[in-house]
């Protein structure tokens, strides 16, 4: 598995003892004298260098105690696979000559109890999917822990140290995990507490600056601190549906993903204003309040899914900034799609572009003709008789409609609404077209770029706004209206 740079170990102590105890797991990693080693004849082993791996084991026993040393020759390592998927083993002891474990008692269903030995460097997948796992005691000097418990349904409370140098994944999926202490060391956690389902609360240390993926899909997490060092934020809370406010630290450099999905989160305090990377982040954040589209420093950095999806599902959001060097799309004529509560919008300075596109969703004018069925507003008009369209698109002609249809040229006079109210005219930006809309029955919008001049045209297919779009909002200062 990959190796992580970082620093830290787990250690786990539940608050069930599978040994008869107290009902609190072991915090002194002492090996328990409730067992004893297991006939060494049993296993089956490799040997190198005078070094023994195990591969196997003969037995039937409940409790396995690993032997140090085999006819003399120590055991360092548990090879891969070697107990995996046991029946009925239930109580594992790994001694301290062990180094390396990875992937080796994967699937054994009814394992609840594991004591690793000080010796362990390496424990990778090492009990992945042993879903009646309670308590595991030791493991302080464990370095490398990639997806060591991953699966382990039945873990409730857990520790990461000090020494690992990598946990990606190392407690993913396990559902019953409630509540977790990371010490400080560890610089990275990639996937590592990833639908942690019952998950509470967590606290950051702040040697951590990098979440990938950490907390996805802890639904239960409510209470997340310690965030000031974490540089990068890549799907770090996507799916965590019960957090509703989070502060973030000060040198935020990526964020890409971040709140996907965080349908309670209502506040992000200290959103960053400049990133080297960023996608959209603030997708079906349906309680958020405000959101700031940060800067993009790094003009070769690649930007996906924005900002045509940025907030979709965003129906509280009330106030939107928008920081220069942020990518312009096409999708961005359906940015503010929905965003019903949305009052104020703030753009770069001079960003022609940028407030063109806004001028999709927010009009400064609305046109409304004798058929309260079918009204339109036009929101940018040159006159220019010679205009070529690469897609179908519907136009204002008089009192109707009339369609122009991909790759023709048309003669286009002076455009009225049925109203024949006047026409306001906007400079040039761009010599294309492209078309923009929202579904049927809801407000579609359309622009019709022309060789020099641009026409765009607000048409609205029903009688009502639909709740699609708020009656104003500010942008830059200035109030549209939206509506009749």
């Amino acid at each position: 598995m990959k190796k992580y740079i970082a620093a830290a170990v787990i250690f786990l102590c539940l608050l069930v003892s599978a040994c008869g105890g107290s009902g609190k797991g072991s915090e002194t990693g002492d090996k328990p004298e409730s067992l004893h080693n297991s006939d060494p004849e049993k296993f089956i082993y490799e040997e190198k260098n005078g070094e023994l791996t195990l591969t196997g084991y003969s037995g039937i026993e409940k409790a396995l105690s690993i032997p140090e040393k085999i006819g003399g020759k120590p055991v360092t390592g548990i090879a891969e696979n070697a107990f995996r998927g046991f029946l009925y083993l239930e109580k594992v002891v790994i001694p301290d000559s062990v180094r390396v474990i990875d992937g080796a008692f994967v699937s054994c269903a009814d394992l609840s109890y594991v004591y690793i030995g000080k010796g362990v460097t390496s424990m990778e997948g090492a009990f992945r999917g042993c879903t009646s796992l309670k308590t595991v005691s030791g493991g302080f000097n464990a370095e490398y822990i990639d997806r060591a418990f991953e699966g382990c349904t039945s873990l409730e409370r857990g520790l990461i140290g000090e020494k690992a140098k990598s946990a990606a994944g190392t407690f993913s999926g396990c559902t019953s995990l409630v509540n977790v202490s990371v010490k400080n060391g560890i610089a990275a956690l990639d996937r590592t507490f990833e639908n942690c389902t019952s998950l509470s609360s967590v606290v950051i240390p702040e040697s951590v600056t990098r979440l990938d993926s950490a907390f996805s899909g802890c639904v239960s997490l409510v209470t997340v601190t310690g965030l000031e060092n974490v540089s990068v934020l890549n799907s770090a809370f996507s799916g965590c549906t019960a957090i509703e406010e989070l502060t973030l630290g000060d040198g935020v450099a990526e964020m890409t993903g971040a709140f996907v999905g965080c349908r309670f989160l209502q506040k992000i305090n200290n959103l960053p204003r400049s990133v080297g990377k960023y996608t959209a982040s603030f997708t079906g954040c349906a309680s958020l309040k405000e959101a700031v589209v940060p800067e993009i420093s790094d003009e070769t950095a690649l930007v996906e899914y924005a900002p045509s999806a940025d907030f979709d599902g965003c129906i509280s959001l009330e106030k939107i900034e928008i920081l220069a060097g942020y990518p312009v799309r096409e999708g961005f004529c359906t940015a503010f799609a929905g965003l019903s509560s949305l009052k104020e919008i703030t753009l770069p300075e001079k960003s022609l572009e940028l407030l063109l596109r806004v001028a999709y969703s927010f009009t400064d004018s609305v046109y409304s003709g004798k058929d309260k069925a079918v009204k339109a507003a036009l929101t940018k008009y040159k006159k220019e008789k010679t205009v070529r369209v690469t897609d179908n698109y519907a136009v204002i002609g008089g009192k109707s409609y009339s369609h122009i249809y991909g790759g023709d040229t048309h003669e286009i006079d002076p455009v009225k609404t049925a109203a024949g109210a006047d026409i306001t005219q906007f400079e040039p930006f761009e010599k294309s077209m492209y078309w923009c809309g929202y579904p049927t029955g809801g407000n579609r919008k359309t622009e019709l770029v022309a060789i020099e001049r641009t026409y765009s045209f607000f048409l609205r297919t029903t009688g009502t706004n639909d709740g699609l779009l708020p009656d104003t909002v500010t942008v830059n200062g200035r109030v549209c209206t939206v509506g009749e």
